[in-house]
């Protein structure tokens, strides 16, 4: 049965419009279709099974507030404090249940977290575009740099190119820049897997990870 699927047509909609589809052109293109339907698959199982009974069990359940998610993030040295304060306000929303807020505030500025992260060790965050202007690389061609991968290592880089720019993933980057994003994906799940995209973070150091992989 299987192998007779994969000779039958199938899309992906999202938001009633079709974004991809196994007719694709190429068969690179119909391993990252196969690819993101079985990450989400994955991420759901691992989310809802691990992360949000951490959340709520663990976390919540032993009355941790957002101060106290805040006071972890403030001793990593790579947060950079003009984001800090900014942060602290969507992590509080997420302790309020405003999801809704919480992700708008949380998403860019996970984005701005990791491109000053890349940038306190040196690593260029822009591009020099024609007519010599300087603009900031879109988040995801730099996310999908070779370089960043390597530093990121593979999980951890497929984890949030899904969740933030990929369009057959959750996509949360690109849906609320644009004001796409539907409001059932403004969710508690959502924001936890973000968060937890934050505390991933903070295992980097730039002596012992960022400046080491960039020689």
């Amino acid at each position: 049965m299987e192998s007779l699927l994969k000779f039958v047509p199938q899309s992906y909609v999202d938001d009633g419009k079709m974004i991809a589809t196994t007719q694709a052109n190429t068969t690179e293109e119909k391993e990252a279709f196969e690819f993101s339907r079985y990450y989400d698959y994955l991420l759901k199982v691992i989310g809802k099974t691990l992360l949000i009974p951490i959340f709520t069990d663990i976390l919540e359940g032993k009355d941790l507030q957002a101060e106290d998610i805040m006071q972890f993030l403030n001793e990593w040295d790579l947060l950079d404090v003009r984001n800090e304060l900014i942060i602290n306000q969507g992590v509080k929303n997420y302790f309020g249940g405003d999801y809704i807020s919480a992700l708008h505030i949380l998403v860019p500025q996970l984005e701005a977290t990791i491109r000053n992260m890349f940038a306190k060790a040196g690593y260029a965050t822009t591009v020099i575009r024609p007519g010599v202007v300087q603009f900031e690389q879109t988040f995801n061609e730099f996310i999908n740099r070779e370089d960043v991968k390597q530093v990121l290592g593979d999980d951890l880089q497929q984890y949030i190119n899904f969740v933030l720019v990929n369009q057959l993933g959750l996509n949360l980057s690109n849906s609320i820049a644009h004001g796409l994003i539907s409001p059932e994906h403004l969710n508690r799940y959502n924001t936890i897997l973000v968060i937890h995209i934050y505390l991933c973070l903070t295992r980097f150091e730039v002596n012992k990870d960022l400046e080491n992989d960039k020689k």
